[in-house]
């Protein structure tokens, strides 16, 4: 009995011994078979391009093998039926990627699996950096050449790395080189010092990769030695917009002594003032121009001791595209609760630091305006007339060219006020304008106009366009835009948004009404749909929306042609 009982001790203790080989191997019995098993080998890290073997070992033998993959960029040879599959990484993948691959075993005895992950990264390598002369490259250099050093020819030894930085700094030399671009450019441009013999000159750069590790390298030049006294430099041609600050730069200017007394002057083109004309670095805002134009200024350096040399450089100016529309004549710049000098550092993207407004001292008007403004008076016949004319019956927009109609004074009341009155009002009806189908309503004859055949925008336009006013017969309702065009917001504080000045007889507020309401020619369909139209409020500048069988008053506009 003993030995029976010692062989049934035997074949439980084999049966655990079984179990636990099983686990050990990494498999998972999905059939809870312990005569199965599967393992894909350890976790690895691998370079992006390299080659990998996945190998696979299993028991009992004769099984089936099934690799299929679960992460990382898409591979070719999965999946694979085999015990062992082969394949390249990717040459280049996502810093570090994760690729992840399942083994499936199937044996009479049942089906296990398991999973094998491999990291792919790249290897962290010093980059290399190199400089090469650029224009001119030979030498020895002269003094005052502009001699560019190139470093464009550096890289990372990783294939897959980038330069991320490049850093240039002077190691040597007599002088002080003057580079004229910045260090951390991939080149970079310095103008060889003037010295009365040859002297030698070292620039260092440093480059560092995606990976944070730097390389260094130095170039070394002969800056030939010059009997010349006094070389002037007045800098490289620029291209700047109107009223821009353009800057004078002579400090490229080399003398043998040291000393370098600069004066600048203009040569041609439009007058410009330069800020100190007696620095060798100074500015000068640019001028009002109508096209591309060309100025031309020298520059005249000294040594103190009788040695001179003179140099000049030609700007280009352009115009400043500011629109065809007016600004907003706003002139003033605001903190929370008061006014801030629009030169000061609180007060930032205003609209007395933007835009015509902001130069309107440095525009050239053909007519004169307040701010950026500029409006030329017409007579009748559609004839200029002085600025300080007080009796005009148009107004000409110089900027958009549109040309706007002046009102008459209030001697009556409707019907009996004249067609032009600033008092008379009309409903809206326009059938030769997009309106979204709605046509609009024509207010009563003589009700709140002279006119006997009706009080309605369509009608004004024909009996103004009847008097061939100032030499049109082209008169229209405005667009919303072009009626916006000739507000002044800054004119706020006096009750109306429009200049006096340009636009009398603008009819008194009614304070049980609120608004000045002036109609354009669009139709509604913000929340009144085919029955509004948008109005401008002469009051605050804010547009609205108006049922068309309302009344407003109409301010007409038309094109010189």
């Amino acid at each position: 009995m003993n030995c029976s009982k010692n062989r049934l001790n035997y074949q439980l203790l084999l049966s655990v011994f079984l179990s636990l080989l099983i686990g050990c191997s990494g498999g998972e019995d999905t059939q809870n078979n312990a005569l199965t098993s599967i393992n894909a080998g350890p976790d690895r890290t691998t370079r992006p391009g390299e080659e990998v073997t996945l190998s696979a070992s299993a028991s009992p033998s004769g099984g089936t093998f099934s690799w299929t993959q679960l992460k990382g960029d898409t591979l070719e040879s999965f999946p694979a039926a085999s015990e062992s599959v082969t394949f390249t990484m990717p040459p280049t993948v996502s810093k570090p990627s994760l690729f992840s691959f399942k083994i499936v075993y199937k044996t009479s005895s049942g089906t296990v699996e398991d999973i094998v992950e491999i990291t792919v990264e790249d290897e962290a390598l010093t980059p290399i950096a190199k400089i090469a002369p650029g224009t001119p490259n030979t030498a020895p250099y002269s003094p005052s050449t502009l001699l560019k050093l190139d470093g464009t020819n550096s890289y990372d030894q990783n294939p897959l790395g980038t330069i991320k930085t490049y850093l240039w700094s002077q190691v040597s030399g007599q002088k002080t080189l003057n580079f004229r671009t910045a260090l951390d450019a991939s080149n970079v441009t310095l103008i060889v010092p003037l010295g009365s013999s040859d002297q030698s000159y070292q620039v260092k750069l440093i480059v560092t990769n995606d990976k944070g590790l730097s390389a260094e390298t130095v170039f070394e030049f002969t800056a030939q030695g010059s009997s010349i006294p006094v070389i002037a430099h007045a800098g490289d041609t620029l291209t700047k917009p109107e009223f821009s600050k353009v800057t004078l730069d002579g400090s490229g200017s080399q003398s043998l002594n040291g000393t370098l007394n600069c004066t600048w002057q203009q040569v041609s083109g439009p007058t410009a003032t330069i800020t100190n004309a007696n620095q060798c670095q100074t500015e000068f805002t640019a001028p009002d121009v109508s096209g591309t134009e060309s100025a031309v200024f020298s520059l005249l350096v000294e040594d103190g001791q009788a040695n001179s040399d003179t140099a000049s450089v030609t700007h280009q100016l352009i115009p400043f595209d500011f629109g065809k529309v007016q600004d907003t004549g706003i002139l003033s710049c605001f903190d929370v609760d008061s006014t801030e000098p629009c030169t000061s550092e609180a007060v930032k993207e205003q609209d007395a630091k933007s835009g015509r407004d902001s130069v309107a001292s440095l525009l050239f008007k053909t007519g004169t305006g307040t701010g950026g403004f500029d409006f030329t008076k017409l007579d009748i016949n559609g004839d200029e007339v002085p600025d300080t004319a007080t009796i005009y019956s148009c107004i000409r927009d110089n900027v958009s060219g549109l040309i706007w109609e002046v009102k008459l004074p209030a001697t009556d009341t409707p019907p009996n006020s004249a067609i032009r009155s600033g008092i008379n009002r009309y409903s809206w009806n326009l059938a030769d304008v997009p309106n979204n189908g709605g046509k609009g309503v024509a207010a009563d004859a003589r009700s709140t106009c002279p006119s006997a055949t009706d009080c309605s925008i369509t009608q004004y336009v024909l009996d103004v366009n009847a008097t061939t006013l100032c030499g049109g017969n082209n008169w229209r309702v405005p667009t919303l835009e072009e009626l916006q065009s000739i507000i002044n917001y800054d004119l706020m504080p006096s009750g109306k948004v429009i200049d006096p000045a340009f636009f009398p007889n603008v009819p008194t507020l009614d304070p049980t009404v609120g608004n000045l309401f002036y109609w354009t020619q669009y139709t509604s369909a913000d929340g009144g749909g085919v029955e509004s139209a948008w109005v401008l409020d002469f009051v605050t500048g804010n547009d609205n929306t108006q049922p068309k069988s309302s009344l407003a008053y109409v301010r007409l506009v038309r094109t010189n042609s």
